[in-house]
């Protein structure tokens, strides 16, 4: 019996062994009789069936059928906001489509920090547009990388917009930190009715954290809050 591999290579079965071949970029699905198939008739297993099927003394081709490796990737954004879309990297692809995606997704408070395999930062990483050229020739695989975050850390300041006395700054807290926002200081004339991050912004929420707070700032920032009066009618 004769087995084509589909690369212009025969290999002669006298002693009943069938390898799977192996080619790069490629997945060997089996065998078929016909050389353009793209499913197999056979494994490397049953094709020793073909004995009992053609006769002891006849001879047949069979040709290696391959799959092309492929990663199917989902990115999920694991606690941030934003949109990416699916990828599917081909062993043939050229060279600069097989990276993965640069990561879009934002989430207030934090800094992107890579991409793993599993939600709560076990399993595989991966970095932001990796190439993973070589793994897509050694084979296929379907994957959800998930974003990973780093907490962002920040200084709160409080300005008592010309009342008395103080609020001690926050140091080094993070988004999920508790504002301090009692403040029993007084100012002539006026009523102290909260905090605000500019005079012209709105009263921050007594329960608010710092998520709550935060724009565009960067991490090891200040941000100053300011106390907000309010006129006493005479």
């Amino acid at each position: 019996k004769l087995y084509q591999s589909n690369t212009g290579i025969k290999i002669n079965d006298a002693v009943n062994i069938y390898p799977a071949p192996t080619r790069e970029g490629y997945t060997f699905k089996g065998w078929s009789t016909n050389e353009n198939a793209t499913s197999a008739n056979y494994t490397a297993e049953t094709a020793q069936d073909l004995q009992s099927e053609v006769g002891v003394n006849s001879s047949i081709v069979l040709y290696a059928v391959w799959s092309e490796n492929q990663y199917d990737i989902a990115y999920d954004a694991n606690g941030g906001q934003g949109d990416m879309g699916a990828q599917t990297i081909k062993y043939t692809d050229e060279a600069a489509a097989k990276k993965l995606k640069t990561n879009v997704f934002t989430r207030a408070g934090y800094t992107f920090s890579g991409w793993k395999t599993a939600a709560n930062g076990s399993g595989e990483t991966y970095t932001d547009g990796q190439d993973i050229s070589t793994k897509v020739e050694a084979g296929s695989a379907s994957i959800t990388l998930y974003a990973q975050w780093t907490p962002n850390t920040y200084t709160i300041s409080y300005d008592t917009n010309g009342g008395s006395g103080s609020v001690e700054s926050q140091n080094s807290v993070s988004a999920a930190t508790a504002l301090t926002l009692t403040y029993s200081g007084t100012k002539t004339g006026y009523t102290f009715i909260g905090w605000s991050k500019t005079d012209d912004a709105p009263k921050i929420a007594d329960n608010a954290t710092v998520a709550d707070i935060i724009d565009d700032e960067s991490s090891g920032d200040t941000i100053t809050l300011y106390a907000i009066w309010e006129k006493n009618k005479v």
